[in-house]
């Protein structure tokens, strides 16, 4: 995706993302329901940052998702946070688990701002990593990919934190060079595979097709055919719900 990114971009990365990524403990009232919050962190690429018009605008799959949750649990506290990294790859964000930009980083913090112990459960439901795209690449095998994107769901397990897979999404590239859409599929099916008997992770699809501009669904995509529209990331995020929500059931959040 993109390799460089500009001033303006840094400063929202550094400043309103980081701040949002780890503000697990604002104020909002959840008098509806005396269940705990359901809270979601989304990590990982551009993706996830919402990157489009070039990186001028960000419109990231986290309010979305945080709308699509609340409107399924009637009235129980949701809040879903992000952290997005344009032009990461998995290995890179595995190396700097422990930066200020880090995953595991921004878990430990979360869990202290909520005044919680290292030991204790953490404040954080489930976090959604969506990476991959960027290993592709420069990856000269799948298992490498696999490799690194499993890797960062460790770091945070390693919090104490299950995760949700999504497969790396699909884009112009995937569909006009065969040897690397035939890398992205190979990928997509070891991380599904290796989910199967993961107590720690699950796996779920990418709900947003890819479609071509001027034809149905063509919208959804910026014209480099690898980023999604602000359009786009909203349907990544109304998309990614029902598979939030039954991950969350198969973990025994939801009954």
């Amino acid at each position: 995706l993109a390799s460089s990114i500009s001033s303006m971009l840094n400063f929202k990365l550094s400043f309103s993302l980081l701040v949002s990524a780890i503000q697990f403990k604002t104020a909002r009232s959840f008098s509806a329901t005396s269940l705990p919050p359901i809270k979601i962190f989304g990590y990982g690429d551009s993706l996830t940052a919402g990157w489009h018009d070039g990186g001028m605008e960000l419109t990231p799959y986290a309010p979305e998702l945080q709308l699509g949750l609340e409107e399924a649990l009637g009235g129980r506290g949701v809040l879903v946070r992000h952290k997005g990294l344009p032009g990461w790859t998995a290995s890179s964000m595995v190396q700097a688990a422990s930066s200020a930009e880090g995953l595991g980083f921004l878990l430990r913090r979360a869990q202290e701002a909520a005044g919680r112990k290292e030991e204790e459960e953490h404040t954080i439901t489930a976090c959604v990593i969506i990476a991959g795209t960027n290993d592709l690449a420069y990856a000269s095998s799948a298992a490498e990919v696999t490799d690194a994107v499993l890797e960062l769901h460790a770091v945070a397990h390693k919090e104490g934190v299950k995760t949700i897979s999504v497969d790396i999404p699909p884009s112009a590239a995937a569909m006009v060079q065969p040897s690397y859409g035939q890398l992205r599929t190979d990928v997509n099916d070891q991380l599904r595979e290796t989910a199967v008997n993961d107590r720690l992770r699950i796996h779920v699809p990418c709900p947003v097709a890819y479609n071509p501009s001027g034809t149905e669904g063509g919208e959804l995509w910026e014209a480099d055919g690898l980023h999604l529209s602000g359009e786009g990331y909203k349907a990544l995020g109304k998309g990614l719900a029902p598979s939030v929500l039954e991950a969350l059931r198969e973990w025994g959040v939801l009954n």
